[in-house]
């Protein structure tokens, strides 16, 4: 598949569900026990060019974040590098859970460098975070307002194509919240579902599809992050 294609493909699996909560981006690496391989940075980080490409107004709700997992688990053991033009080279970082703790740069993704990988493969699955901070009490116009913002730019990353996002991402997560109550303007309360995802468990979640909608998201916790992506599957 083409990169083109694949970013498509990517944004429209987005928008229709988000599997392990992470939506996967892409497969790196030989196959498992196999050598070196090699291929573009900007394949190994997917539409990272884009979002970064974006104006700061189309993007300062929401940021991109990358997770090494292999076989549904996170993978902090990955053995990768990034290959500059000038032949340095700079070690992928990951923490403890997989995550890229640096990401590469917009000109980095542009000078077409090199992302390389010594050892088994992994997926580098991706989040659409919001920038809004995690709390435990949260306004439901704010989230909905970060959703907008996403859904414009994944219309920009399916190159003006609004039938590629379908009706867009509707669902925003609470990872590692417990559970949650959405508090209407009449304040009356409803819970929120729950979705019980194989990477990091049951997590809390407000479809902005359910009327009437909520005013406020009242979590039994103060969630790690706040993602924005499509209903779990089998509830889309």
């Amino acid at each position: 598949m083409s990169t083109s294609l694949h970013r498509r493909a990517l944004t429209r699996s987005l928008a229709a569900a988000i599997g392990a909560l992470a939506a996967p981006a892409l497969a790196v690496g030989p196959p498992a026990n196999a050598g070196v391989t090699r291929i573009g940075l900007a394949d190994a980080f997917l539409l990272l060019d884009q979002y970064l490409a974006l104006k700061p107004a189309q993007r300062d709700r929401f940021q991109l974040a990358y997770r090494a997992v292999r076989k549904g688990k996170p993978a902090p053991d990955v053995k990768a590098q990034i290959i500059h033009r000038d032949h340095s080279t700079t070690p992928l970082a990951v923490d403890a859970d997989g995550w890229v703790t640096q990401l590469p740069t917009l000109d980095q993704l542009k000078r077409r460098e090199t992302f390389e990988v010594d050892g088994p493969d992994f997926d580098m699955a991706m989040e659409l975070r919001a920038t809004l901070a995690p709390a435990d009490r949260l306004a439901v116009p704010e989230l909905a307002a970060t959703l907008a913002q996403v859904n414009a730019a994944m219309v920009i990353f399916s190159d003006g194509d609004p039938g590629a996002v379908g009706h867009g991402l509707a669902c925003v997560y609470f990872p590692d919240a417990g559970t949650g109550r959405a508090i209407l303007a009449d304040a009356s309360e409803r819970p929120l579902p729950v979705f019980d995802f194989k990477l990091i468990g049951p997590t809390p979640y407000l479809d902005m599809r359910a009327q009437p909608r909520p005013v406020t998201v009242a979590l039994a916790r103060t969630p790690s992050r706040i993602v924005m992506a499509g209903p779990p599957r089998g509830r889309g």
